[in-house]
């Protein structure tokens, strides 16, 4: 399954929290930077502590055009959009780096998920109105189309190998929006070492990665935002604390179309065609690495809580925070693989 919004539109989950509402550690503050500005659809904020931040920004935003260059949907020219445009039978050889990253965890999640994870379920999509097309619901869902376009969804209808991609059908379309925030949070940070900066959080429009330490010598505090789409963005279900560690969160209670008074979320089911429909609200990942904690929380969204349970048991490098609506309209907070002990108590 694939994050199937307009990355603008992104439900952010997680909240930059001052430490000092937590009580925390008392020391001095460092002096750190603050470099924020614009990402893929929505807003990056980098907070760092390095020797000379002389240049930063304009680093951080030429490697954001770079990867946007290969992997977003909305430049009609990025390497992407020329796959989803050319004809059936086409090949493409040597795939730049952005790209063949997010291609490469792609095939990997999408195996491991046994398919929920599906960047080529772009078709379904726009159908379904949260593509780069225009974001207009459908006015009555039409069973034969959707059928229809599920002919083209299955990266496994795809000939992919390590030297080419050939495009099969005409029709076919890819989109990463599930990988590539995460990635771009990783290539950041791989940035900012290369820069000499030991202490960061990084965060794109939810999606972020923390290193070392905050400014008062502590983990970093971030706040996992409560799950009701009336809640404002700073209403927080619980605050975790990180460092050296990746975290990723997906949901469908922010993002939706009405369609015949029936409310239906951006989240999709790669294996039916339709919106996902589960009491799982929304689902929290901490990985090693953003890209990877980024496609396991929207798979999670995509096969809902008791498929996503079992799914996240096989994977005990990764916690894993679900958030799960009660019948009497309460949310239960569900731990897994050690999550709890991120949460700040």
């Amino acid at each position: 399954m694939i994050d199937l919004s307009r990355v603008f539109y992104s439900v952010v989950f997680l909240v930059l929290l001052c430490a000092v509402l937590f009580g925390c550690n008392q020391n001095v503050r460092k002096s750190y930077a603050v470099i924020q500005g614009e990402a893929m659809g929505t807003y990056y904020r980098v907070t760092c502590n390095c020797h000379s931040v002389k240049g930063l920004q304009y680093s951080i935003d030429s490697l954001i055009n770079d990867i946007n260059s290969e992997v977003s949907t909305y430049e009609p020219d990025s390497y992407i959009s020329k796959i989803s445009k050319a004809s059936e039978g086409t090949r493409f050889t040597d795939a730049p780096k952005h790209f063949d990253v997010n291609l490469k965890r792609a095939l990997y999640w999408y195996e491991a998920s046994n398919g929920y994870l599906d960047v080529s379920i772009m078709p379904l999509v726009n159908y379904w109105g949260f593509g780069y097309t225009q974001k207009n619901a459908v006015r009555a869902i039409d069973s034969i189309k959707v059928d229809s376009l599920m002919q083209l969804i299955g990266l496994d209808k795809w000939t992919i190998d390590s030297t080419e991609i050939i495009k099969n059908l005409d029709g076919q379309q890819l989109d990463f929006s599930s990988l590539a925030k995460g990635y771009a949070v990783d290539q950041m940070g791989e940035l900012l070492l290369s820069k000499g900066c030991s202490d960061y959080l990084i965060d794109i429009g939810g999606e972020m990665v923390a290193k070392g330490a905050n400014d008062r010598g502590d983990d970093w505090v971030v706040g996992i935002s409560t799950p009701d789409p009336d809640a404002a963005m700073n209403d927080l279900e619980l605050a975790i604390k990180i460092s050296d560690k990746a975290l990723a969160s997906s949901g469908n209670y922010r993002i939706f179309h009405e369609i015949q008074g029936k409310k239906y979320g951006h989240t999709l089911n790669p294996l039916t065609g339709y919106p996902y429909q589960d009491e799982l609200l929304a689902v929290s990942i901490i990985a090693d690495e953003c890209i990877d904690a980024d496609a396991i929380a929207t798979s999670c969204m995509a096969l809902g809580y008791r498929k996503a349970a079992t799914f996240i048991a096989d994977i005990p490098q990764v916690s894993a925070c679900f958030l799960v609506g009660a019948e009497d309209g309460s949310i239960q907070t569900i731990f897994a693989n050690g999550f709890i002990r991120y949460v700040l108590q």
